[in-house]
């Protein structure tokens, strides 16, 4: 076994591996993939740590992780790996985009949990990606199991090995949307710098703090210019904002993002929900925006008592895997259809029948459905490659804010 290999394989035993004792912070909720970390009221998030929820630790002592949580250097692998039975907890700080990635004040202990708790008013940003750290170098590994908001994240790339962090996300309101409103025919694209922490820049890579003294200019690109344009935004108090007519060149959904001073682009919170992400385990997305100029129902139609699904590859259709890549680049094998609907085979999946050059469909009963219920739906071009729906849909629909991938879907609703 090659060296690489060898971490690979660490490292991911180290974040699967079962917990002996799932003794978690409530009785009833042992087996059960829960939001974990964290909870909110009205006013205050309270971090919350059980010990029983830790898998095992990464030593960050002898790197640059504060400086740049995202892509910090490993130093020496060897020494970075600790298993929970090594370390003695004697303090805890949280960490993460709410501060800028520093440490917090110590959170306290009673019993196996420990607890801080913060005004919402102090927290940067209404979403985003935090992790907890032990004696002020141990960075946790939580059991992934049983938790629904975690996201892991490559830190270092060897050819098809990765070395990752397990990060948990929080989120103080649903369908919390940013970048952008709608009113009558217009779209109001809104730059606040204080929604924001990192950015990449397209020379030095990625910053962790947005200094708003430093912002000489925003600009926003996207979908509706095909990314050939950038628009600047103009400065009003504190906020940037610029105002773009919904004509045809807008479709029914797009995406956008935002550079500041010419070459560094904004990223988005994690758990904001008007999302695409462009690779998966990275921290690359764009924002997405909902026009609904037109109603464009695709993927499926109703034909006598058979909800029919078809679709028509094209060459410059937009798939996504570990990246984004396009159906021209690759020999059509097959294509499959994903949905809660295809009960018989274990990952939802059923094969479609080919019926034309890249050209696939697979019929239901009506009465497979409950109408008036969503149902989301993806295709699957040679089992792997998801299909991104196309901007002139209107049955789209994001995946979960706490998907480990964000991406949008098809929708069905009969």
């Amino acid at each position: 076994m090659n060296r690489l290999t060898f971490i690979y394989l660490l490292l991911l035993g180290l974040l699967s591996c079962t917990s002996k004792n799932e003794d978690f912070s409530s009785e009833s909720d042992n087996n059960k993939v829960i939001v974990r970390g964290y909870t909110t009221d009205a006013d205050s998030v309270y971090f919350n740590l059980h010990e029983d929820e830790i898998n095992n630790f990464i030593d960050i002592s002898e790197t640059n992780f504060f400086i740049d949580p995202y892509s910090f250097n490993i130093g020496n692998w060897k020494n970075m790996l600790k298993r929970k039975r090594e370390i003695t907890i004697n303090s805890v700080h949280v960490i993460g985009n709410f501060n800028n990635f520093q440490l917090t004040d110590l959170l306290t202990k009673k019993g196996k949990i420990w607890q801080l708790s913060l005004s919402k008013a102090d927290v940067k940003g209404k979403s985003g990606q935090f992790g907890y750290i032990v004696n002020g170098k141990y960075f946790i590994t939580p059991f992934i199991k049983l938790i629904k908001n975690y996201k892991i994240q490559v830190i270092e790339k060897f050819s098809f090995h990765f070395i990752n962090l397990v990060w948990l996300t929080y989120l103080f309101y649903e369908n919390e949307q940013l970048g952008y409103t709608i009113d009558n025919d217009s779209i109001y694209f809104v730059f606040d710098p204080k929604d924001y922490v990192s950015t990449t820049d397209e020379v030095e890579g990625f910053e962790k703090i947005i200094d708003p003294s430093k912002i000489d200019q925003v600009e926003v690109t996207g979908s509706f210019s095909n990314w050939k344009k950038r628009l600047v935004l103009t400065k009003i108090n504190d906020i940037y904002i610029t105002t773009l007519a919904l004509d045809s060149t807008f479709k029914n959904w797009g995406e956008f993002k935002y550079i500041i001073n010419k070459r560094k682009w904004v990223t988005p919170p994690f758990v904001v929900t008007n999302k695409i992400g462009k690779v998966k385990n990275d921290n690359n997305f764009n924002y997405t925006f909902r026009t609904k100029n037109k109603e464009n129902i695709r993927g499926y139609y109703l034909k006598g008592d058979s909800v029919i699904f078809e679709w028509q590859l094209e060459k410059l259709q937009l798939l996504n895997f570990y990246h984004e890549t396009v159906v021209d680049s690759h020999k059509v094998k097959n294509l499959y259809l994903h949905g809660v609907f295809n009960t018989e085979d274990k990952e939802n999946k059923r094969l479609m029948q080919q019926i034309g050059d890249k050209r696939f469909r697979i019929a239901y009963p009506v009465s497979s459905f409950e109408k008036g219920r969503d149902y989301t739906f993806i295709f699957y071009m040679n089992g792997a490659l998801e299909l991104i729906p196309p901007h002139d849909a209107s049955n789209v629909k994001h995946s979960d804010a706490f998907a480990p991938f964000q991406t949008m879907r098809f929708n069905m609703k009969l």
